[in-house]
């Protein structure tokens, strides 16, 4: 399987609401256009839960690594995913 890497942003609300915004391209396999999606959301020491709004499908994710300006999570073990803080 190939890899492709995807931008956008994600914000954490303390509501325990959040908004990923996604940036599409056009050659992308998983996003061509540009995307909202609203999450609720919850987390403890090793797991993040998004449970999106509009469809009730949750995804859980196991916290990788954390710092105060990064996370890394992974999803079924071939998934990584990257938060930076601005």
């Amino acid at each position: 399987m190939g890899e492709e890497e995807i931008e956008g942003d994600l914000v954490f609300f303390k509501d325990h609401h959040a908004q990923l915004k996604v940036y599409g391209q056009p050659h992308s396999l998983l996003v061509k256009e540009p995307t909202n999606i609203n999450f609720y959301w919850r987390a403890n020491n090793n797991e993040l839960t998004l449970k999106r709004l509009d469809n009730n499908i949750e995804l859980k994710y196991r916290i990788v690594k954390k710092t105060p300006r990064y996370m890394e999570l992974a999803f079924a073990d071939d998934i990584m995913v990257k938060l930076y803080r601005n």
